[in-house]
């Protein structure tokens, strides 16, 4: 059953419930994590996000809360004064218990209405609204740029962001996700989903916070970015850089994250669009153990400065899929020629290209090589 205003009658039965609601969640929480017992004042705090996680989930289930207004957080609200675990568990149980209630006080056309309004919650969440929509951008984005980029800088430093944020009437997001681009790449900074896309830069690089409600899984992280960035920067013709940030402490973490991930596909020349962590394992790992890559390289040695350019050769080789003749073709040489390449790399490096296992690990030194040392030419 819905009201005249389009709302689901048992939105507005169950948030006359809140209060209740978040006193029960708010206790299971104080009782995990703190079993011997809270300050009042944590207490008071906890109770305090319970009711706005609450809020949260009841404005997903109908359209528009309290007569229209966007839910704010209440102004006692500290999220950098609670553990980061600790937001993350109300919010979910705040979710969880909220919706339990809604369904089971709703009758069947009702129930119907919260599957959509489930749906739509889901859709947006993974679907934001465009960035490049004039309608969704900051009015007061422009103008405070450099407030900003003060909030940005106490986020990626690790330092409480919540005063500064409060101060210069920046709404926080729980999460961020951190994305690295040129600096020449931004345009501005937009408003989503009534947070503001904080910008910053740090060490020739673009920095974005991207907010979100709850961290970004890394198998949604890079659907997520784009439609975050549309507008914002066109990744069709650059590299964005990105890491999930489970809360504000995590921010900093994730920020290096980022600028592993950035430096890799800076080096390896990957293609335009946008790069997480999981799409370069093995790189990454490099880039964070320098010993490990030098021991990679140490093998590589024996074929630095050939005359036959026996180092490009591997690459060349292996970049065609081991095709001979390809391969033949592309170093303009016989395909005798190339056999001979391969026999003495087996030679110097005791790895034989065409042997599965061997090959690996000359890829693993190939790409420590360029990590380190730069790219693979015919004059290296």
């Amino acid at each position: 059953m819905t009201d005249t205003m389009g709302h689901l009658a048992i939105v507005g039965r169950v948030r006359a419930e809140t209060d209740a609601l978040a006193e029960e969640i708010a206790y299971a929480a104080l009782a995990e994590s703190a079993p011997d017992g809270s300050a009042p004042a944590d207490r008071e705090r906890i109770l305090s996000f319970a009711r706005h996680a609450v809020e949260e989930a009841l404005e997903a289930a109908g359209r528009s809360p309290r007569g229209g207004q966007d839910a704010e957080p209440p102004t006692a609200l500290r999220w950098d004064s609670l553990a980061p675990d600790l937001v993350c568990a109300v919010r979910q149980a705040a979710f969880t218990r909220t919706w339990g209630v809604l369904v089971e006080g709703a009758d069947a056309a009702e129930r119907v209405g919260l599957l959509r309004a489930a749906a739509t919650f889901f859709e947006r969440a993974g679907h934001p609204q465009a960035a490049s929509d004039p309608a969704r951008r900051d009015p007061a984005s422009a103008g405070n740029e450099a407030l900003h980029r003060e909030v940005a800088e106490a986020l990626l430093d690790g330092r409480p962001a919540e005063p500064l944020a409060s101060r210069n009437g920046v709404r926080l997001a729980p999460s961020y996700v951190v994305a690295l681009v040129r600096p020449q790449e931004l345009r501005w900074c937009p408003a989503v989903d009534h947070y503001t896309i904080l910008m910053a830069e740090r060490q020739d690089a673009g920095v974005l916070l991207l907010p979100t409600l709850l961290p970004v899984p890394w198998v949604r992280l890079r659907a997520f970015s784009e439609r975050m960035l549309d507008g914002v920067v066109d990744v069709s013709r650059t590299r964005a850089s990105v890491a999930s940030a489970q809360s504000h402490e995590h921010i900093p973490a994730a920020l290096e994250e980022a600028r592993t991930v950035q430096h890799v596909t800076d080096v390896l020349e990957f293609e335009d669009g946008v790069h997480q962590l999981s799409d370069m394992p093995v790189e990454a790992a490099l880039t964070r153990c320098p010993d490990l890559a030098q021991l990679l390289m140490s093998r590589l040695v024996p074929l630095h400065g050939n005359g036959a350019s026996l180092m490009h050769t591997l690459l060349v080789y292996v970049n065609l899929g081991q095709d001979r003749r390809c391969t033949a073709q592309a170093l303009h040489i016989h395909p005798n020629t190339l056999d001979y390449r391969l026999r003495r790399i087996r030679e110097l490096t005791g790895m034989a290209p065409t042997v599965p296992q061997d090959l690996q690990a000359l890829l693993s030194a190939m790409t420590a090589w360029r990590l380190t040392r730069g790219p693979i030419t015919a004059a290296t």
